[in-house]
Order: C-alpha cells, then structure tokens, then sequence
C-alpha cells in the first residue's frame, strides 16, 4: 500500500512540474504567446526586437528569407532586401478567410506560404539565403533539431538570426517563479545560454558573427522606467532580457587530391619469373635453329 502511494504521488509531482516547466508544442502553446506579446511588456518587448531587426536586415541580401516566428500576426522583415520572402506558420491563423490566404500568398511579403512543424521543414537544402528564428529555439521541445533543420535549409554562408531571451537577466531571474504562479504556457519556454548554443554552432558548422541585446526594464507591464533601461543598459550590457545572434554557414571547400597510383604488376611474381624463363629458353631455342638452318 505505501509504495502504491508513493508511486502516484511521485507521478502527480513529475505531472506537476511538467505542467509547470515542460515546454509544450507551438500549436499549443501559441494563443498564450501571442497574449503575451499583445500585452503592455511583450510590445515593448517587440518594438525594440523589430529596430533591431530592421537595422541588420538592411544589410543581408539575397534572393530567399524564411521567417519561424512564434507569432502568426507579425512581420519581422519589412527592411529586408531579399526578393524573395515568406514566413512558415505553426498553424494558420483562425481568423484569417481563404480568400486573404490566398492574397498573402501571391504577396512579396505573405503573411502566410508554409504551414509546417518548425523541426521538419518541407524546404530543400542549401535553399534560403537568411533564416529568421524569433524565439522559435525557446519555445520548441527541441530546440537542437530545429536549428539542425535551419542549419539544412541555409545556403553556404547564409545567415541565421536568432531572437530568444537572455536567462542572464531579469526575465531568466523571474522565469521560474512565472512559470509556478502562472497558468499561461507563454512562461513555459527554455531560457538558452548563448554559451550553450555556441557549442550547438560548432557542431552545426555554424559561426558567431554578431550578438546583441535589449531591454533593460523590469518584466513588468505597467512600470516602466526609460531612464533606469538606459543607465542599467550602460552599466550592465549583457544582462538584456533578449539576445538577437546572427550566425553563418561555413562549408570547408572541396580539394581535389590526386591519387598517387603505383605501377602494379598485372601477373604475381611467380608467374612473371615463371614466363620470363619460358621466354628466354623459347628465345634461345630459337636462335639455335635459325643458326642451324644458315649452316
């Protein structure tokens, strides 16, 4: 009877804390997120993330540029100057009719072209020219396979540009405490060091190039100090509560080595002694016929 108890009741606890601190999949958990992000904080969250934003994407060309966005209302993109760009959904919007699919569609900057498992990209390889993940690393169960997926999917030396929040601030000091007070799965997300992922990027041949963050304030949606952002920024510039990373593809080139071929015997050595006798007895044997005929 007692390990009967203790069993269910270690069940309800690993329950518990999976309610509290798992990651669930996007499609759950995106009318949370999308919550958040509507809310006083997440918008000043998102301002600053989208000048940011808009600041690198002026200077990355290209002809693709893929968006995985937890949000399905955004464009993160509007500066870019790819010809070509287009977002891939977790699931389509609920609100949106056929007839605006449709328009996004045909649209240069489409709200919607893909509906897709972010770890599972019906996308070719070596096809797009800058991938934008904004807080699609934090918000997967699997946040390895997914930036393996994006890691395919970009051409050599292509860029990745990673938006996730920075567990080295105030929003990974409150994290915890959000997720065991809160019932919103928006709080349920991995706080990913940057050093932690640098040795994904290694793995991944992918490359370090940029990193930047933002936000300074309090994880709180009405107090809001600009002055205490900008002394706090100056003071402490690596405890932002998001981090933007922009990475790149590197692929060692090929180099052709030529083969040194040996000059192989095509009989063994037996064989070869084995005939050059015969041959030279057969030679001589000739020799002396001819010399007996000239007699």
């Amino acid at each position: 009877m007692l390990g009967a108890w203790l069993k269910t009741q270690q069940g309800l606890l690993t329950k518990r804390f999976n309610d509290c601190f798992g990651v669930s999949p996007i499609i759950d958990s995106q009318v949370d997120i999308e919550s958040w992000f509507a809310s006083p904080l997440g918008q000043r969250v998102l301002q600053q993330q989208q000048q940011y934003l808009d600041h690198l994407l002026e200077d990355m060309f290209g002809y693709h540029l893929m968006q995985l966005s937890v949000i399905n209302n955004v464009c993160l993109f509007s500066q870019s100057p790819t010809s070509h760009q287009f977002r891939v959904n977790a699931k389509i919007p609920e609100n949106l009719s056929d007839r605006e699919v449709a328009d996004s569609q045909n649209s240069k900057t489409s709200n919607i072209n893909a509906v897709a498992a972010f770890e599972n990209l019906p996308i070719d390889s070596d096809s797009i020219d800058v991938a934008l993940l904004h807080h699609a690393l934090d918000y997967s169960p699997t946040p390895h396979q997914l930036l393996r997926e994006a890691a395919r999917v970009i051409i050599p030396n292509g860029h990745i540009i990673l938006v996730g929040f920075n567990p080295h601030s105030f929003f990974g000091v409150t994290h915890p405490l959000a997720c065991f007070l809160s019932n919103s799965r928006a709080y349920r997300h991995h706080h990913l060091r940057i050093g932690r992922l640098q040795d994904w990027f290694k793995v991944l041949e992918l490359e370090l190039v940029y990193s930047q963050r933002g936000y300074y304030g309090l994880p709180v949606d009405r107090h809001h100090f600009p002055i205490l952002e900008s002394v706090a920024q100056k003071i402490c510039p690596s405890l932002g509560g998001f981090y933007i990373l922009v990475v790149r593809k590197n692929v060692t080139p090929m180099t052709m080595i030529k083969t040194q071929w040996k000059k192989k015997r095509v009989l063994p050595k037996w064989r070869t002694s084995t005939v050059s006798s015969s041959s030279r007895e057969s030679s001589s044997r000739y020799h002396q016929h001819s010399n007996s005929q000239q007699s």
